[in-house]
């Protein structure tokens, strides 16, 4: 498994797309309470909408990477992931409709990616390594999203006023990972065509 260069190239990809992910995704609920001013009571509101949008996107982005490719739908996602997670992590005191809005464009966005990058995924195990492929890259996954929220931790802190600093460091840290992910996943390439 680990002799082929293109599992390599999957597994650098797989890890950096989940890790850029979830430098933001943990501070997410107490940025809209303490910084944009979103009452608690009306965060179960703003994920309900944010996850709707993210359930009807990736509905959508299926038949689009089957029919425009996965590489462009894929890059166009991680272009409005890299955007969404800028404004998020930037975002000041603003109405609930802002909030919500911002908020629902990166789990949309977010959610979006995964759809071409898992096939980019998936198509490039060799057919008879693909479980344990898949199997070593969930745990790369869920390794990177790990490493993800520790950073975050080690860079995001709180003022004195109680709101939390640092967040839009974040947010360009992930906006980077993100648009690298579009380079890495040009070189993943397919089983049949990829050369060990």
């Amino acid at each position: 498994m680990f002799g082929q260069a293109n599992h390599l190239r999957i597994f650098a990809f797989s890890a950096l797309l989940v890790f850029s992910g979830f430098l933001v995704f943990p501070f997410i609920a107490p940025y809209l309470v303490t910084n944009v001013g979103v009452s608690e009571a009306n965060l179960p509101l703003v994920y309900l909408i944010a996850g709707a949008a993210a359930l009807l996107t990736v509905r959508l982005v299926g038949g689009w990477s089957d029919s425009l490719g996965r590489r462009a739908v894929f890059a166009a996602a991680a272009v409005a992931t890299a955007i969404s997670a800028l404004a998020m992590t930037s975002l000041p005191r603003s109405p609930l409709f802002l909030a919500m809005a911002v908020t629902m464009l990166l789990f949309a966005a977010s959610s979006a990616r995964m759809v071409p990058a898992m096939a980019l995924i998936t198509s490039g195990a060799a057919p008879r390594l693909r479980g344990s492929v898949m199997s070593f890259n969930a745990s790369i996954q869920q390794l990177a999203a790990g490493a993800a929220s520790f950073v975050a931790s080690l860079v995001v802190g709180r003022s004195a006023e109680g709101e939390l600093t640092g967040y839009w460091m974040i947010g360009i840290l992930s906006a980077a990972g993100t648009l690298i992910c579009i380079a890495l996943a040009r070189r993943v390439r397919s089983a049949e065509a990829a050369v060990t």
